[in-house]
């Protein structure tokens, strides 16, 4: 799946300048590995779904339910 160019150079200028200084401490951090839009290797997760990609909530449902359900 393509990601428009303008709308990418816009999301990453939100992300790059985001101004939180309050870490959050009951976060639960799911990322998948192949994600290029934010890469793995930029975030801190607690877990990793393989090959998940930006959009893996659609093509990984079932994986990130289990994780989900793990947690609650």
């Amino acid at each position: 799946m393509d990601t428009n160019p303008v709308f990418l150079k816009w999301a990453i200028e939100k992300v790059v300048k985001w101004g939180n200084q309050k870490e959050t401490n009951n976060l639960f951090h799911i990322h998948g590995t192949t994600d290029r839009i934010l890469p793995l290797k930029y975030v801190k997760c607690n877990t990793t779904i393989k090959d998940g990609g930006h959009f893996m909530t659609l093509n990984k449902a079932d994986e990130i339910n289990t994780i989900l359900r793990q947690q609650l």
